[in-house]
């Protein structure tokens, strides 16, 4: 089964260029809704989340116990978030790209069945990914019982990569699949890359070293805060932890104006990788099923 790379690739960014407009229009509102619930819940997250990790395994059960019944809350409500804004995003790029149809107001305020079947298919494709990852850590921790070396765990690494490269192309095109055959669930997305996957890892590896050279770049000439430095990691996994929430917080206090111009910037540049993910599974989707049809 063929498919072609290059014009997938043509397709995405001639699309994006010609219609830059629409897609901001689609994209600026539940992107900045995104980032401002980022805003106000994270430092909640990082308080209480630093409060179970100071007080480490042989810490105050009841003050651990406290933390965790109001971090569950903040950690339900980030997920909640982003399972809508992302549904409103994807899906009006996919009715764009698929059907285009154009917003007729410069803001997305859609939420409709399209997007409660988007919500239930990254519902049911997040489970699949925790299975797998659930199940090939049983399978490390076995094999590395068995036989431990730096070696196997090495084989063990790469393999468990593969296997993550392996389910998130075969799970690409969900999202327009979604939006094209108005039906919930991974399947038909894992019948159209049948066939295709070295093709479309290709192609996704193409569009991901797009996305990691801009990251790099944004990062290379946007300052850190003063204060703020990334160390090498400790060796304890908690305060490994812990000196991350503290760049967390560093970076998530919008009073200082560096921090707030890195904020402007990234939220430009994310809402620019969403076009840019989201039209890139469209077209791939889209040439696979044209050519389906004839």
């Amino acid at each position: 089964m063929s498919f072609s790379v290059l014009g997938a690739f043509r397709d995405s960014w001639s699309f994006i260029a010609s219609r830059w407009l629409d897609l901001l229009k689609v994209l600026w509102f539940p992107m900045a809704a995104m980032s401002l619930g980022d805003a106000l819940l994270t430092p909640r997250y990082v308080m209480f989340l630093r409060r179970i990790l100071e007080e480490g395994p042989e810490g105050d059960a009841t003050v651990v116990m406290g933390a965790m019944g109001s971090l569950i809350p903040v950690v339900l409500a980030l997920m909640a978030l982003a399972l809508v804004t992302s549904a409103m995003a994807f899906g009006g790029v996919a009715r764009l790209a698929l059907n285009d149809t154009r917003p007729s107001l410069p803001i997305n305020l859609t939420f409709g069945v399209d997007e409660l079947r988007l919500i239930g298919t990254n519902l049911v494709t997040a489970l699949i990914l925790a299975a797998a990852m659930f199940g090939w850590g049983v399978v490390r921790g076995a094999v590395g019982m068995a036989a431990g070396g730096a070696a196997v765990a090495m084989a063990m690494d790469v393999a468990a990569y593969l296997t993550a490269a392996f389910l998130l192309v075969r799970l690409s095109l969900a999202t327009p699949a979604v939006i094209d055959e108005r039906a919930i669930g991974v399947g038909p997305s894992w019948r159209a890359t049948r066939g295709r996957f070295l093709a479309l890892f290709g192609y996704w590896s193409m569009i991901g070293l797009v996305l990691l050279m801009a990251v790099f770049g944004l990062e290379a000439i946007l300052p850190l805060p003063e204060g703020v430095t990334l160390n090498a990691p400790s060796a304890d996994p908690i305060q490994q932890q812990l000196d991350m929430l503290k760049v967390t917080e560093a970076l998530s206090d919008l009073s200082n104006p560096i921090n707030l111009a890195r904020q402007v910037v990234f939220f430009v540049a994310t809402m620019a990788a969403a076009a840019i993910v989201a039209t890139a599974s469209c077209m791939a989707w889209r040439q696979i099923a044209s050519a389906a049809k004839r």
